[in-house]
């Protein structure tokens, strides 16, 4: 790995005060010569302080130094991928032992990885992302479960969705899925239907799943069919209804 301090906030200086305290575990370090620093860095609260986590990343840009170019200005200069490690790796580590994976794959070493961000607006989910090329698969995966994107298609293996978007993406999640079979999932946002109908979305692809819907705060009655069929809603908390079990599709409206 490639660290350039003047981008960086400085040299890689950070010590353990206390290598032996039995809360705090070194998840990743980083040497140069006999010389050893923590990078990435998880703190449990000790005993009777609660029960949360803090983890840390050291961080390291991810572009060189650039001479100055015919206007005196800097260009921004990315490391190789095929001669340097990604230094946001690191994060994304650090955020899969809290139960979230934003990772990406790419066909081949080099490629410019996803640059990707996530909010929330009226209860639902907006992914943000810019992709060099539509080579680039992207991994989701939240605690709550897999975000299943409005007007988007996504496969399922081992508890990740897998998207193949275009090179930008900006995209509403309103389901999130925990299922265990492989398969596709697809949602789609269909026209209102009957009158009164402020918005009908739809899910299919489920099996034996679990899935939460989150709701807008603000809202008039919500009904729900699975396969076609009424079902009673579970009580929505913290504006999210929970449905077990589901196989087939899902329409919320």
């Amino acid at each position: 790995m490639r660290h350039v301090a003047a981008l960086s906030s400085g040299p890689i200086a950070d010590k353990l005060v206390d290598r032996d305290d039995p809360h705090t575990r070194v998840l990743a370090s980083v040497t140069n010569g006999s010389a050893e620093r923590p990078y990435v860095v998880e703190r449990s609260a000790p005993g009777g302080r609660g029960t949360g986590r803090l983890l840390w990343t050291r961080g390291s840009s991810i572009f060189d130094t650039a001479p100055y170019n015919e206007h005196g200005l800097r260009t921004p200069a990315p490391f190789r991928g095929s001669a340097f490690a990604d230094p946001s790796a690191a994060l994304i580590m650090v955020l899969r032992t809290l139960g979230y994976d934003f990772s990406f794959t790419t066909t081949e070493r080099g490629t410019q990885g996803a640059v990707q961000t996530i909010h929330r607006s009226a209860n639902a989910l907006w992914f943000n992302a810019y992709l060099a090329d539509t080579t680039v698969g992207v991994r989701y995966r939240l605690p709550a479960g897999m975000p299943l994107l409005t007007h988007s298609e996504c496969t399922v293996s081992d508890g990740v969705a897998t998207y193949h978007f275009g090179t930008t993406v900006h995209s509403e999640c309103r389901f999130l899925v925990n299922q265990t079979a492989r398969g596709t999932l697809v949602c789609r946002e269909l026209a209102p239907f009957p009158h009164g109908t402020a918005r009908l979305l739809e899910a299919r692809g489920f099996v034996d799943a679990t899935v939460t819907v989150l709701l807008p705060p603000v809202r008039g009655d919500v009904w729900a069919l699975l396969s076609g069929e009424h079902v009673d809603l579970p009580d929505a908390t913290d504006n999210a209804m929970v449905f077990t079990g589901v196989s087939g599709n899902l329409r919320i409206g």
